[in-house]
């Protein structure tokens, strides 16, 4: 048990170290456009549904709040369908770091609304709902890429690794243990505040 919470640890502290890495070979690529990355607001409509934030913090990197409802198995094995469907308060900050953003507007691709690939590293709550479910914690990371469809609709995929901390056994409460799941999330989101590059 020791042993898997230490490796789970490391390979988080390994993926956030390669996001930093990353980062700074961005912000080295020499003189920086006058437009970075957009702040938007956006209506999200995936396994988790609400309302994101995204606010820009450097030209190529940004920190998103999210607030919504999450959608999921009562069951702590993500592999079990015969559980019913439950929905339950979410939230979460995300990092992600445009690692080729600078790039995509030195050839004049289209970055409207953030269009790119990005690495990314997400803490998420999903909160409480007595008789359903308990409290869980979530660190999630991986790769992203998102494209923007018209003038206010964007489509996402994220793949990557999901550390689930589970409170909810024993059934007296407390943290109980650590369980790394894969991550695959699509998602479907409308701009409603948006600030691009001309």
């Amino acid at each position: 048990m020791l042993q898997k919470s230490c490796f789970n640890l490391g390979l988080l502290l390994f993926f956030m170290a390669r996001i930093v890495v990353a980062q700074q070979k961005t912000d080295s690529l020499g003189p920086k456009p006058l437009n970075g990355i957009d702040h938007v607001g956006k209506v999200v409509f995936s396994s988790d549904h609400g309302l994101m934030w995204e606010n820009r913090i450097t030209n190529s990197s940004s920190i998103s709040l999210f607030t919504g409802i999450s959608f999921g198995r009562q069951s702590d094995d993500y592999k079990v369908h015969s559980t019913p469907v439950i929905v339950s308060p979410d939230f979460y900050f995300e990092y992600r770091n445009y690692y080729n953003f600078l790039r995509r507007l030195e050839k004049r691709k289209k970055t409207k609304n953030n269009a790119g690939e990005f690495l990314f590293g997400r803490l998420e709550a999903v909160l409480g709902v007595r008789g359903q479910n308990s409290f869980n914690l979530l660190a999630c990371e991986g790769w992203g890429i998102q494209r923007t469809i018209g003038k206010r609709l964007l489509v996402g995929l994220q793949p990557g690794i999901i550390e689930h901390f589970f409170f909810d056994k024993p059934v007296t409460g407390g943290f109980n243990y650590v369980k790394l799941e894969p991550m695959l999330s699509f998602s479907v989101c409308i701009a409603i505040d948006i600030k691009h590059h001309k």
